[in-house]
This record gives structure tokens, sequence and C-alpha cells, in this order.
């Protein structure tokens, strides 16, 4: 569902056949054919920040898509031992 305080000539992010896509907003390759580069439409932006912020958190959560899961139990000793030092 749109959030109604987004303007409206800026889409939600598109997830189809396992791909992201957003106007204005490119993932680009290496050499090795491996997604390694944003190009982002500096308009795109100056639009709506939060927007393409949520964009970039569905790349990420996407490309970490076959990593194991973390149970809350271990994040939070993870958590507890990391502030500790």
């Amino acid at each position: 569902m749109a959030d109604p305080s987004r303007p409206t000539e800026l889409p939600d992010p598109i997830f189809e056949d396992n791909t992201i896509e957003m106007k204005g907003v490119t993932i680009l390759q290496d050499e090795t054919s491996k997604k390694r580069y944003v190009q982002i439409d500096m308009d795109l932006i100056t639009k709506d920040r939060e927007a393409v912020e949520d964009y970039l958190d569905a790349i990420l959560i996407d490309s970490r898509r076959q990593e194991p899961a973390v149970s809350l139990e271990d994040f939070e000793k993870r958590l507890k031992k990391a502030r500790a030092k």
C-alpha cells in the first residue's frame, strides 16, 4: 500500500522476478556481471529522499536473502558483547 504522504509521481519500488526496480535508480554491474554500483538521479533524491532510502534498504535486504537467519537470542548476545568492548 502506498504511503499517502509521499508524492504521487514517485512509484514505490517494484519487486518482480527477484528484481527490484525504481525509476531514476540504476543498478550497475562490474566486468564479472556482479551487481556492484547504484546510480541515482539526484532529482529523485530531492523529490523524495525517504523513498530512495527505502529502496536502498530493499536492495540490501535482497542481497542478504541467502544469508543464514540469526535468532533474537544470538543477536542480543552479540549486541551485549559488542557494547561491553
